[in-house]
């Protein structure tokens, strides 16, 4: 961007006029910013003068969202204290889809064509003046609604009034997935779930749907995880969603928001690597309900592609689903197997009845994996668009958005050989579906192709749209300040947006309960990928671009533009102008000093052994100041948003006490089950426990989170300690603090180190979840010189790599602290080397080269903070050469 401009924006000044009278005008900032704004006259335009209100609002139609906008408005002119109603020849304010009210210019009657979305504003100063807000729809003359709204200025001599403007606006990314109401991965507990009932959840959730829709967010990524109607725990579950389903539907429906509802169409609906699954919900069979269990390519679990009884069975819960709740969007997960190489992998162990229906072992062949595919889903699209309920309207044909995710749904690791052949087996399964219409399929971030020669999002949507389905990409974006990879707030990311215009569907995973400020820049970059501040994916070449996308997600990269006016403009259009600078202030220290922690289940990634509690904890407190200041001047309609994060951000402060006392200190376990106590007498006295939703939001794990840090302590609290587990040969015997079934420690010996036999024997996972330090000794039966030892956690690609080295990644499963001691001849052990923070799936140890009769590796934390996972231990002596396995 040039320089000058970005000063410009910096300062506040993007889209002034110098008028011929006065000093620099500055338009408001609209959020998200038009495609094209700018003042067309000096003159200003009166809506209101000391508390009367100037306005007479004309619309189509007395309901649905035309309605609304002329509500809006006079919401807006209230909020300025215009309350009195207008007289005969105050000003008009038209808001209409007929084209027919003005004269068109060609770049206007362009505008209108690009999307249903698509609005202009233009406006004749006069006697009385007009204000039109033409749509190309009822919803996208809402939206005109929505920029007017923030248009509107007061000053101090009572008037009220908009400035002589032109607006032709439209989106750049259709559907916009920009809110992110989640707050963990798989389980997906709703953040405005505060642990206040029913009543009160309905009623946030309906106010959180109108502030989405005023912003032109579409689509909310709303709740998941096992919701939908099954076995066991799942109707419990299944029968608290219905309590609130289909009420919050039908009104975001009318709002113009889809709310999307994660589900699966296999036989898992939970999977966390190294813990075991819930049982399958359902499995294949050579008959239902009883017939034998058999294993295809992902299992028994759900999956064979070629079984129609099973596809019958997944249907018909889906389609139960969407009749009884209404949804605007549903998300369904299969075989969750996201790279080329794995999915080949995977088909070639398909069983025989796919292998008769489906013979092609090429995935791209609409005989082989695209064509099962495509027959799942085309039974899936037609059974679900054939559900409509005549007395509420709903058509899913028109009313649900179907996004389909896996198998296949591509990592940013894939070179472009498997990017392109990605693209030809989605093409074929594209060309295989029968109807496109409001289907789409999902892709994780994807950057520019390795040679350089395009936006991997653009191409793939320009092959599907060559393959008939223009609208089909849905690209979920873990883009930081979340749960993937930070925990931050706010972070920079939007503003490199650009880098995914060509997907129908963009879904930030982030922006959740306390960082609305985060959805806002989230939707400010979706709607227009070039607004101001917005960074250009064409300044990185190759894999730089990917290197600076992932340093905007965590915090290395910061956009000023983002932390100075739009952030100014975000607080002030959430909390009211006289709070806005406090939580500026706020989101400035959390950049300048550290994450923030006002949401609990967070600590689940943290690695609670070195990680500085004491110093969380400070943060924690010392943001809350600012929010003790901004409840006393903030709008009224904020007060429960920020009294909300000042309670949650002493929580979190507390917790991260108790967590430094237990894992930093590693005080007494009687005086840390004295502080436990304390911590949760406290939260019982501050807050409420009334869930709502299944997993209760945030403050439905808080209590467990006490009892997971005390369980955690490395002597036994119980009288029943994990057992030991051991392997012996006639060279050494192999001990480990704890197993769990189909993780034996012996394992480690023959084990590949790649992975690949992960959950067969193919490597040690301790069974003590939360609870660290875990341990394995070898123990020599005879005193041998070591050179050195080479110890192997989980990758995060584990499936399918095809070597593991000193450079590949175990940022999501893997050992990140661990003590490796050696024994001497003479029985004396000491620590040889304490690895902190690791990252790599092959530990950086430094060679041994000395005499020793055991080793131990003392692990105490990883990457999950739940288990300690070593897949491969490898050897190398003097006398032996590489000691692989049992020839130890």
């Amino acid at each position: 961007m040039n320089p000058f401009l970005n000063r410009l924006l910096f300062l506040g000044l993007y889209s002034a006029v110098i008028l011929p009278q006065a000093a620099p005008v500055r338009i408001p900032l609209v959020i998200p910013y038009p495609q094209q704004i700018e003042r067309t006259g000096a003159e200003s335009i009166l809506l209101g003068r000391n508390g009367g209100r100037c306005v007479n609002i004309e619309t189509d139609w007395s309901t649905g969202l035309l309605a609304e906008a002329g509500q809006l408005i006079t919401r807006t002119l209230s909020d300025k204290g215009c309350t009195n109603e207008a007289s005969a020849t105050a000003t008009r304010i038209v808001i209409s889809t007929n084209r027919n009210l003005i004269s068109l210019t060609p770049d206007d009657k362009a505008t209108l064509s690009k999307s249903g979305q698509a609005y202009v504003i233009r406006m004749r100063p006069g006697q009385p003046s007009i204000l039109f807000i033409l749509g190309a729809s009822p919803l996208g003359a809402y939206y005109g609604a929505t920029t007017l709204a923030q248009l509107i200025e007061s000053d101090s001599t009572g008037r009220v009034f908009v400035q002589n403007l032109a607006v032709k606006d439209y989106p750049d990314i259709p559907i916009r997935e920009s809110a992110d109401w989640v707050l963990d991965w798989d389980w997906e507990v709703n953040g405005y779930d505060w642990g206040d009932g029913l009543e009160a959840f309905i009623d946030r959730c309906k106010r959180k749907i109108d502030l989405c829709s005023r912003f032109k967010i579409n689509m909310v990524r709303f709740l998941g995880g096992r919701i939908a109607p099954g076995p066991g725990d799942l109707d419990c579950r299944y029968a608290m969603v219905k309590r609130f389903a289909l009420e919050l539907n039908q009104y975001a429906r009318r709002k113009g928001v889809a709310l999307q509802y994660s589900s699966v169409s296999w036989g898992k609906d939970y999977q966390d690597m190294g813990v075991p699954s819930p049982k399958a919900w359902i499995e294949n069979r050579e008959e239902y309900p009883d017939g034998k269990v058999y294993a295809c390519w992902g299992g028994t679990a759900g999956c064979c592609l070629a079984n129609d009884a099973l596809t019958e069975r997944i249907v018909h819960r889906q389609v139960q689903f969407v009749r009884e709740t209404e949804p605007g969007s549903i998300y369904l997960h299969h075989l969750d197997i996201a790279q080329f190489a794995e999915l080949e992998k995977a088909w070639k162990n398909r069983c025989q009845l796919c292998r008769n229906q489906f013979p092609d072992d090429h995935l791209a062949s609409s005989n082989g994996l695209a064509g099962a595919v495509a027959h799942l889903y085309n039974t899936l699209i037609h059974e679900l668009k054939s559900i409509r309920n005549p007395a509420s309207g709903y058509d899913a044909s028109r009313d649900l958005q179907i996004v389909f995710a896996a198998p296949g749904y591509s990592y940013l690791t894939e070179d472009d050989r498997d990017w392109e052949k990605d693209i030809r087996y989605f093409q074929t399964v594209g060309r295989l579906l029968s109807d496109k219409k409001h289907v789409s399929i999902t892709f994780r971030e994807q950057y520019r192709r390795w040679d350089n020669r395009s936006l991997r999002t653009g191409e793939m949507s320009r092959a599907l749209a060559d393959a008939g389905w223009p609208d089909a990409v849905f690209m979920f974006a873990s883009q930081g300040g979340g749960f993937m990879p930070d925990h931050y707030l706010l972070v920079s990311s939007p503003v490199l947006t650009g880098i995914f215009n060509g997907a129908h569907i963009l879904y930030n995973f982030n922006g959740q309960v306390h960082s609305e400020v985060q959805v806002l820049a989230n939707v400010n970059y979706a709607w227009n990928c070039n607004a101001p501040g917005s960074v250009s994916p064409q300044e990185f070449a190759g894999r730089t671009l990917e290197t600076a996308a992932q340093e905007y997600a965590n915090g290395i990269r910061r956009s000023d533009y983002l932390y100075g006016p739009f952030l100014e403009t975000a607080c002030e259009r959430l909390y009211g102008r006289a709070a806005a600078p406090y939580l500026e202030r706020m989101f400035r220290f959390e950049r300048d000093k550290g994450q923030l922690l006002p949401v609990l289940t967070a600590i689940e990634a943290i690695p609670p052994t070195g990680y500085d509690w004491a110093a969380q904890a400070e943060r924690n407190r010392q943001a809350k100041k600012f929010l003790d200041t901004a409840l006393n001047v903030c709008s009224e309609s904020a007060r429960p948003d920020l009294s909300w994060l000042q309670r949650c951000l002493e929580a979190g402060a507390r917790m991260s006490d108790l967590y430094d006392l237990v894992y930093r200190q590693k005080r007494p376990v009687a005086e840390a089950t004295e502080r436990a106590h304390e911590l949760q007498a406290w939260m019982e006295r501050e807050f409420k426990f009334e869930k709502t939703e299944p997993d209760g939001g945030d403050s439905g794990i808080w209590k467990t989170l006490i009892s997971r840090a005390l369980s955690s302590y490395s002597h036994p609290t119980s009288n029943q300690p994990a057992a030991e587990t051991m392997f012996e040969n006639d060279r050494l015997r192999l001990k480990a603090s704890s197993a769990m079934p189909d993780y034996s420690v012996g394992s480690v010996l023959t084990s590949d180190p790649r992975g690949h036999e992960w959950g067969d024997d193919g490597g040690w996972n301790d069974a003590t979840p939360g609870q660290f330090p875990d341990t394995i000794s070898i123990q020599f039966k005879e005193p041998r010189q070591v050179q050195r030892i080479s110890v192997y956690t989980l990758a995060d690609n584990w499936i399918a790599l095809d070597k593991v080295d000193d450079s590949t990644p175990a940022t999501q499963f893997g050992v990140t602290d661990m003590d490796l001691d050696i024994q001497s001849p003479d029985g004396t052990w000491t620590t040889f080397k304490q690895l902190r923070n690791n990252k790599k799936a092959l530990l950086p140890l430094p060679d041994i080269q000395r005499q020793v009769s055991g080793i131990r590796l003392t692990v105490l934390g990883s990457a999950d903070g739940h288990f300690s996972r070593i897949i491969h231990i490898d050897i190398k002596s003097a006398t032996s050469g590489k000691a692989g396995g049992l020839k130890l």
